[in-house]
Order: structure tokens, then sequence, then C-alpha cells
């Protein structure tokens, strides 16, 4: 799973881990991503899903890419 994030975004997102990479306990960039992204996940699941979990959705489900302007 992958995603487009600009150079202005990249460089805000190294940032904010290394700003919390020792209060936070993340060891790589990818734990940081995969602990807020399920932190923003289990809020969506409470606000659409009653607080269950979605069930998981196979990979090529989702459109790839940004969409044509």
């Amino acid at each position: 799973m992958n995603y487009y994030a600009d150079e202005d975004q990249q460089g805000r997102i190294r940032a904010a881990y290394y700003a919390g990479r020792d209060t936070y306990g993340w060891q790589t960039l990818t734990d940081m991503q995969n602990q807020i992204i399920m932190q923003h996940v289990e809020q969506l699941e409470r606000e659409f899903n009653g607080g269950v979990p979605f069930e998981p959705v196979h990979p090529g489900s989702i459109s790839r890419g940004r969409p044509l302007e």
C-alpha cells in the first residue's frame, strides 16, 4: 500500500517522525504511519460502523493513482 505526498508534505511527515519518535516509540517511519492511520481508521469505524471493525477490502478493489482532472 502506497500513497502520494508532495515534497512539502513529505518533509513535514519526516519532521513529525523525528519530533515524535522517542515519545511514541516509533522505530521506523512505517511505525508512525501505521499507528496514525489505524487511529483514524478506528475513529471512522466508530463514526460509520458502530465501533465495529470494517470488513477488509481486498487489494485491487480501490482505484489506483490520482483521478484525472
